[in-house]
């Protein structure tokens, strides 16, 4: 009788892992615009204190590209277009630099990139 009863029961934790659970579980608005909204501005202070490491700031490039992003960010809403392709084109624009002259500096960024989202992940 125990057996028949450990195989119905189901913990919490493992209800709440399942992935029907999505469909139990309710979502508020509010809540999702607040973390995004929260997550924008971690971002942008997460660049902000880009522009005061000396790891990362090696060159006069390295300080425009990093401006240029703070300026895409705290004016996010003006961007018509936000991919890959669009946002490298709105840095050679603000920077008058080519890819290839902004490459080193963005893999440095998105090295620390990582660390950020895995720190605002946990």
């Amino acid at each position: 009788k125990n057996a028949q009863a450990a195989r119905r029961e189901i913990a919490l934790d493992d209800a709440l892992k399942s992935p029907h659970n999505q469909f139990v579980m309710i979502s508020h608005p509010y809540e999702r615009d607040r973390e995004k909204r929260e997550f924008w501005e971690a971002l942008l202070t997460f660049v902000k204190n880009l522009e005061k490491d000396s790891t990362i700031i090696k060159n006069d490039n390295d300080r425009k590209v990093i401006s240029s992003i703070e300026y895409m960010l705290e004016n996010m809403n003006k961007l018509e277009i936000l991919n890959k392709k669009a946002i490298y084109l709105y840095l050679r624009e603000m920077t008058g630099m080519t890819t290839k002259q902004l490459a080193p500096t963005l893999r440095k960024i998105k090295v620390e990139y990582k660390y950020f989202i895995k720190d605002w992940n946990n």
